[in-house]
């Protein structure tokens, strides 16, 4: 964003440009008025810079804090999961991300940011995205079709299924791989740290049921 106005004498900006092979890339510019050498009058001096290593390492980190922020506010495997969807839906700025597990004995869990509450009332073309991750490697992005990407985790559940909506026009770029498989990594991690405290909490109000009989 522009820290000036291009009518003052000093300031500067970052924004985003489209590379001539098509990626994008990060350019940070500032401007200066100085005095001309030969003949005195003012004139403002630009220097440019590339600035995406930093700006996609920052990127990264502000994901990574924000996915820890949300997970550890639930209690439970499925407060996280909807937690986790709801801040992925937030960094892509989707209209809907829907995960899908499947058990041990191949029932079907749907969670999702939208409507959609079972495996029948989500579309089909979702449906078959869906279940392509089942075969695609864990924490390995896949974006191959147009308006969407898709990641794979495990956990003591089953198999976990996550396809993040996109909007119009929207590219997921090699950087969102790299974010979506560090977040999913992290959100792995806080599904089985939570998976155990539900089991542990489950164990625990059986006893306490069978002390009582």
């Amino acid at each position: 964003m522009c820290s000036s106005d291009l009518k003052d004498s000093t300031g500067g900006f970052t924004v985003p440009l489209r590379h001539r092979d098509g990626h994008r890339i990060w350019v940070t510019g500032s401007f200066n008025e100085v005095p001309d050498p030969e003949n005195g009058r003012r004139m403002v001096v630009g220097t440019f810079r590339d600035v995406t290593t930093e700006h996609d390492a920052g990127r990264r980190e502000a994901a990574l804090g924000a996915m820890s922020l949300v997970v550890s506010r639930a209690v439970s495997t499925t407060q996280v999961l909807r937690e986790a969807l709801g801040e992925l839906a937030r960094l892509w700025r989707s209209p809907d991300v829907t995960a899908v597990t499947w058990t041990a004995t191949d029932q079907v869990e749907v969670t999702s940011t939208g409507s959609a509450r079972g495996w029948d009332a989500l579309p089909a073309g979702l449906r078959r995205e869906l279940t392509a991750l089942r075969d695609q490697p864990v924490l390995t992005p896949a974006a191959h079709a147009p308006g969407g990407a898709g990641i794979r985790l495990e956990y003591p559940a089953g198999t976990l299924g996550i396809w993040i909506e996109l909007g119009p026009g929207q590219v997921f770029t090699a950087e969102d791989r790299t974010v979506l498989s560090l977040v999913s990594g992290y959100l792995g991690q806080a599904l089985h740290r939570a998976y155990q405290a539900d089991q542990q909490r489950e164990a625990a109000l059986a006893q306490i049921g069978r002390a009582h009989v």
